[in-house]
């Protein structure tokens, strides 16, 4: 299917706020002490730097079967994250809002990764991006981003919750506790993941 090359130009420039947005806060997070998810932000990054070079007719994404271990590895990792706090976690803290959805949607949002590689190469026509390709479920991309849309719905909840302080350990400078530690921009960690989460669900819609 042909993917509007303003959706794609629209998508990749997201993508390149979230590479950047990323990259910084792991940046200033070292050198401020505060504490940041260091996998998440950098899984957004690679995923956000794959995504432009999948959607841009210009670029040309080499080895993709490669890139689909590595974000096959990722989702690995993530999902075994979900499982170690899930055993380690005391259930009062499962009643609040924890890392645990966080860690599934990663792996959520790996695993689309390689959903859209694995659906053919990439071609510029007509001002556009046509995905070639078969073999995939022709539900699974209508299935995974209907995930990374509600996803993206209880970030944007958990950025209101922050400024109306419901989140658990938030303070009234909107900043959010974890352990002895402080989150670094906590709002806007969450708007990063949700940007991701929508443009990558909008780009599987577009690409089915």
């Amino acid at each position: 299917m042909t993917v509007p090359i303003w959706l794609a130009d629209a998508a990749s420039l997201v993508m390149a706020a979230v590479i950047v947005i990323c990259i910084g806060r792991m940046a200033v997070a070292r050198h401020r002490g505060r504490r940041c998810s260091y996998d998440g932000d950098g899984a957004c990054a690679l995923m956000g730097l794959v995504m432009i070079w999948m959607l841009q007719p210009s670029l040309t994404l080499e080895a993709r079967g490669l890139w689909q271990i590595v974000f096959a590895l990722m989702a690995l990792w993530f999902l075994a994250k979900t499982l170690r706090e899930l055993l380690t976690t005391s259930p009062e803290r499962r009643r609040g809002r924890n890392h645990v959805l966080h860690h599934v949607c990663h792996a959520l949002m790996a695993l689309a990764m390689v959903l859209m590689l694995s659906m053919g190469s990439s071609t510029s026509v007509a001002g556009g991006m046509r995905m070639t390709g078969g073999g995939h479920d022709p539900i699974l991309p209508f299935l995974i981003a209907g995930i990374l849309l509600g996803f993206c719905v209880w970030q944007l909840d958990g950025i209101w919750a922050i400024t109306t302080h419901r989140w658990p350990a938030s303070s009234d400078d909107g900043e959010v506790a974890v352990g002895t530690q402080v989150l670094l921009a906590p709002r806007l960690e969450l708007g990063v993941y949700a940007a991701m989460a929508a443009v990558m669900a909008v780009t599987l819609l577009a690409m089915r």
